[in-house]
């Protein structure tokens, strides 16, 4: 699958706005670095397959926190 450049540029912005907050979010919930990390990058993996270039932190966190298996609705 191939994004478009200028989606790939939304989603980093995303990624990068909301990523760190993710990480520790999840780190605090897993107690594992190397966990929390994968949690979170799968997150961003199912959102950019998805198409999902407008989320919010709310969101995000619910995401990290409930997570569906291959699912972001």
């Amino acid at each position: 699958m191939s994004f478009s450049r200028e989606y790939a540029g939304d989603g980093m912005e995303i990624y990068r706005r909301y990523g760190p907050a993710l990480v520790r979010k999840a780190q605090r919930l897993l107690g594992s670095d190397a966990d929390a990390r994968d949690v979170v990058q799968t997150l961003f993996v199912d959102l950019f397959a998805a198409g999902r270039s407008e989320v919010d932190l709310p969101y995000l966190y619910r995401a990290v926190t409930h997570p569906l298996p291959h699912t972001v609705a």
